[in-house]
């Protein structure tokens, strides 16, 4: 109950702090070039929204995993990255507007599709479906406060005070990459009694959901001729 509570506070105030950071090394000639060259854009959004889950439905099926198991990895497979994927795509020296770009849509459009494919995988390996209704305007909401609101107060400040920006930009990095490893710790130890029992079952279709992915979006983006920062991005936003 405590490691929840403790969660619960501190993650959403962790990624706001991560996401303003991200913010300053960010202007709007980076968002506008998603916007000129949307190849980018519409590769890593059908990577994740037709790509993504047919691989996790294709996983659960080949390993005949128990019922609750394929679900469960089908419903990771049906998932958008959400900030963490920013983060991991700004360390990895991707092309940050595009990954926060492929946030917010895909984000948005899988409260739409997460609920008819998941009574797919309901029926298929349950035999039932469930009336399942997505909370649209609290997700938007939360990419609002996490993802947007900060990212613009980090581009404001940059705008505004770019040799400030330029001097921390290196102190940022350092407490990006700690927060994230705060956070990725937590959710550890929060799940520390389950993850040997768990791995045992479905640790690798899990590894190779999460790196066919990622290398099936680094792989697509080459063969459109894409930049190396697009590539990292799409993979990262894909797996």
């Amino acid at each position: 109950m405590e490691d929840s509570i403790v969660m619960a506070l501190f993650l959403p105030l962790a990624l706001f702090i991560i996401m303003l950071g991200l913010g300053m090394s960010l202007t709007k000639e980076d968002f506008k070039n998603v916007v000129r060259f949307p190849k980018a854009f519409f590769l890593g959004i059908t990577n994740q929204l037709v790509f993504l889950p047919i691989l996790g439905f294709s996983l659960a099926a080949l390993f005949n995993l128990p019922p609750e198991f394929a679900v469960g990895l089908i419903l990771i497979s049906l998932c958008p990255g959400g900030p963490t994927s920013n983060i991991i795509s700004f360390l990895a020296k991707g092309d940050l507007a595009l990954s926060v770009s492929l946030t917010a849509v895909s984000s948005l459009v899988t409260n739409l599709s997460i609920p008819i494919l998941l009574n797919v995988a309901l029926l298929l390996h349950m035999g039932e479906t469930q009336n399942i209704n997505l909370p649209f305007g609290r997700t938007f909401l939360q990419i609002l406060v996490v993802t947007i609101i900060p990212i613009l107060i980090g581009m404001f400040i940059r705008r505004k005070n770019p040799d400030f920006t330029r001097k921390s930009q290196h102190a940022v990095n350092r407490i990006s990459i700690a927060f994230f490893v705060i956070i990725l710790s937590l959710a550890i130890f929060q799940e520390r009694a389950n993850i040997v029992t768990y791995f045992i079952q479905t640790g690798i279709p899990g590894l190779l959901l999460n790196v066919g992915a990622m290398l099936a979006g680094y792989f697509s983006a080459r063969a459109l001729k894409l930049d190396r920062p697009q590539r990292v991005s799409i993979s990262v936003e894909t797996g």
